[in-house]
C-alpha cells in the first residue's frame, strides 16, 4: 500500500518578529578582561623578564574566560 505524501505548504507559516539589538555582556566583559591580560602579561615580562610567568598570567585569564564562558553557554539552554 502506497504512503501517501505530505502536502507542505509553499511558504512556511511563521511568527515573524521585529529583530532587535542586544548586546553580549559575556562578550564585552571577555573582550576587556581579554586586553587586561594583555598588558599585564607584557608589564610581568618587562618587569621580571620571564615568559613563563608572563605566559602563566595568560593561561589563567584564558581559563578564567572560557569557564565564565562555557558556564553561560550551558546557562542558555
Amino acid at each position: 500500500m502506497p504512503i501517501p505524501l505530505v502536502k507542505v505548504p509553499d511558504k512556511a507559516l511563521a511568527i515573524t518578529r521585529v529583530s532587535q539589538w542586544t548586546i553580549d555582556w559575556i562578550g564585552v566583559w571577555a573582550l576587556i578582561l581579554g586586553a587586561i591580560a594583555v598588558s599585564l602579561a607584557a608589564f610581568v615580562y618587562i618587569a621580571d623578564g620571564d615568559p613563563a610567568a608572563a605566559s602563566g598570567v595568560l593561561l589563567a585569564i584564558a581559563l578564567i574566560i572560557g569557564v565564565v564562558a562555557r558556564e553561560r553557554a550551558q546557562n542558555d539552554h
